[in-house]
């Protein structure tokens, strides 16, 4: 069981607790106080007048940064919903650096109602934002969260973390009472070992539903016997919905590689073509990402002069483009959108070239697919079976396995995939197809597309869209959300 390392201050200080030799309670950090009326105008007076809180323990020691030190009145204030919430409340911000001689591994901040409140926390709200107020967690009622707020993991030394905080009176609230109050104060608890929230650990946790379910080695649903392959999460309405890079992503499954275990995600939307640069400079040679007068979102595979290389992926121009963060032309890649956080995350992954063997135009069905896929001696034209980089594409086993477990034996391009698919109910209408990593086995073919029609078809330097996949790196965490759409899950690292 986990036992905080606390200590405990009647007030707002900047001076250090003594040590102690038991568990201590931490200190306050800071005092909300919400005056309720007519008007809407959030947290709009405060003391910007910079402080700074140290909290010693043992040898954790925790500095806090925090400019709102002090009252913040919001006399005048009404209770909003969510949208006008988010929108209206000034943030609060909050940097805290382990100043200490050992790492803490865990940090929990709170926020306590004043026993001078006249409003409950039911009706306080509040949303937590990791990448400097860009995007925010939903409002969460505090008095759901136990008065947590924010918990933090692994603190190296003289490293720091900033969260950007915003509380707001929830619309639930009668807020014409002038006399209503809510007084809080911010108390964080500091401990030396913690069980570390895994992403992996955490999202198998999920096991016990049927949006996740675990892969045998031959490829079939698991049954208790033998050895997990992966986990994928499979049907229509899955809670698979993860913030990466500032954006909204889907995971795809846990997968294992070297025996550690990483999270799979697909981007949700596809790349904005409008910041693809029309050529791309690598190693001397320019590759053709999209046509200058192409209006759409369509991006070229390998756009390729060289019929030798155009089932390539490992000399592709949109392989190059994904993996790098400029060209030689200082054209700007797809990881130069990346954040420092983002790029922490990523881990260089083996992605497996072999060729798919189709029949008739009939696809075969994500098991044999996968087979085909990850038969690195299937492979046309002298290419690389394999290929080790940070951003690919789909496989179309992915696909296969995103529907409904009961129709994994079903042809991938057959129209029950799609209905029952939760890849396939992302695709916008006005979609084209968005691409695949894997080539074709038909000579003179160099690539696999999806479609929007509900099938996977064949192309030779056709154009389509691109939604990227990425893996994560086995130490991610996951430090919040439910994995829905409006409550996706919080990465950390």
């Amino acid at each position: 069981m986990e036992e905080p390392i606390m200590k405990k201050k009647n007030g707002i200080t900047d001076k250090a607790i003594q040590k102690q030799k038991q568990i201590l309670v931490v200190a306050v950090l800071l005092v909300i106080t919400l005056f309720i009326g007519t008007s809407y105008s959030l947290l709009t007076n405060f003391d910007q007048n910079n402080s700074v809180t140290e909290f010693v323990s043992g040898n954790l020691k925790l500095r806090v940064n925090d400019p709102l030190k002090g009252l913040i009145s919001l006399s005048g204030t009404a209770s909003s919903n969510d949208e006008e919430g988010l929108k209206n409340a000034i943030p609060m911000v909050l940097t805290f650096t382990n100043t200490g001689s050992q790492d803490i591994k865990k940090y929990v901040v709170k926020l306590e109602k004043d026993k001078t409140s006249t409003i409950d926390t039911n009706y306080i709200k509040y949303a937590i934002s990791l990448d400097n107020g860009v995007s925010y967690t939903k409002p969460s009622i505090l008095a759901n969260s136990n008065d947590i707020i924010y918990t933090g993991y692994n603190l190296g030394l003289n490293k720091s973390k900033t969260i950007f905080l915003k509380v707001f009176l929830d619309s639930s609230l009668n807020s014409t009472n002038k006399t209503n109050v809510y007084n809080g104060k911010m108390t964080i608890d500091l401990y030396e070992n913690a069980q570390l929230p895994y992403a992996t650990a955490e999202i198998k946790k999920n096991l016990d539903t049927e949006s996740l379910v675990p892969i045998s080695l031959d490829g079939s649903l698991y049954n208790d016997t033998g050895e997990i392959r992966e986990y994928r999460y499979c049907g229509v309405n899955v809670k698979n919905y993860v913030t990466f890079n500032n954006e909204l992503w889907r995971i795809i499954g846990i997968f294992k590689e070297n025996d550690q275990e990483m999270l799979k995600l697909v981007s949700n939307k596809i790349l904005d073509s409008k910041k693809i640069p029309t050529n791309y400079q690598i190693n001397s040679k320019t590759y053709i990402l999209k046509e200058e007068t192409e209006s759409s979102n369509n991006i070229y595979w390998n756009n390729s002069t060289d019929l030798t290389n155009v089932s390539n992926w490992t000399e592709s121009g949109l392989q190059y483009y994904l993996n790098s963060e400029k060209d030689e032309l200082n054209n700007r890649g797809y990881l130069g959108y990346f954040s420092n956080l983002a790029k922490s995350m990523l881990q260089d992954t083996t992605y497996y070239l072999g060729n798919l063997t189709t029949a008739n135009k009939k696809i075969a069905n994500p098991i044999i697919a996968y087979t085909n896929e990850h038969n690195t001696l299937n492979v046309t034209k002298g290419n690389k079976g394999t290929w080790i980089g940070k951003v690919g594409l789909m496989y179309p086993s992915d696909i296969g396995y995103s529907t409904s477990k009961e129709y994994w034996n079903t042809n991938l391009n057959e129209s029950e995939i799609a209905k029952n698919s939760w890849l396939y109910q992302t695709l916008d209408n006005n979609d084209q197809g968005s691409w695949l990593i894997t080539p074709s086995a038909i000579q003179g073919k160099d690539k696999i597309g999806l479609t929007n029609v509900n099938e996977i078809t064949e192309e030779y330097q056709n154009d389509y869209n691109v939604r990227a996949v990425v893996y994560l790196k086995p130490n991610v965490l996951i430090t919040g959300g439910d994995g829905t759409i409006d409550f996706p899950y919080q990465l950390e690292i």
